[in-house]
């Protein structure tokens, strides 16, 4: 290709992006019943920068949400367990010290592999639906208070 040629290009791909995007700047309206109408519409860049955004948020939110995640179960179900089995081996009376080092022990071991399992499924969960609608926040990374 020519050198003239190469030019006439660049002028025309540059001419027709130009219209391109002032086409997409106008605004659009409706005539409806004699009244005139702004029609809402989206911009196609707002969308891809929405949707980069979104894709990073989420990817953010699964790996900092995960392991905040794991530690906030591991705890609950741990405490949880420890509750139980401390009435549990009491009865009704007041727990003893046997019943709470007992409970304590066996409660860690239900806590930690449970909590592991039900932070990943959390974390993944709040760190794909928040961190795609709302990047970056609190509640992608699991870090709101529940």
């Amino acid at each position: 290709m020519s050198l003239r040629a190469n030019i006439y290009l660049t002028i025309a791909l540059a001419l027709s992006l130009g219209f391109f995007l002032k086409a997409d700047a106008a605004e659009p309206y409706i005539i409806d019943g004699g009244e005139i109408e702004k029609v809402e519409r989206t911009r196609p860049f707002s969308e891809v920068k929405n949707a980069v955004a979104g894709f990073a948020g989420a990817c953010a939110g699964v790996t900092i949400g995960i392991p905040c995640s794991i530690m906030k179960d591991m705890g609950k179900q741990t405490k949880r367990m420890r509750g139980q089995l401390q009435d549990d081996f009491s009865g009704d009376e007041k727990p003893d010290l046997f019943a709470k080092a007992a409970s304590s022990s066996l409660a860690l071991m239900y806590g930690v592999p449970s909590g592991i399992i039900l932070g990943t499924i959390h974390g993944t969960k709040s760190g794909i639906e928040s961190g795609f609608h709302k990047p970056f926040s609190r509640e992608s990374f699991s870090l709101s208070l529940e």
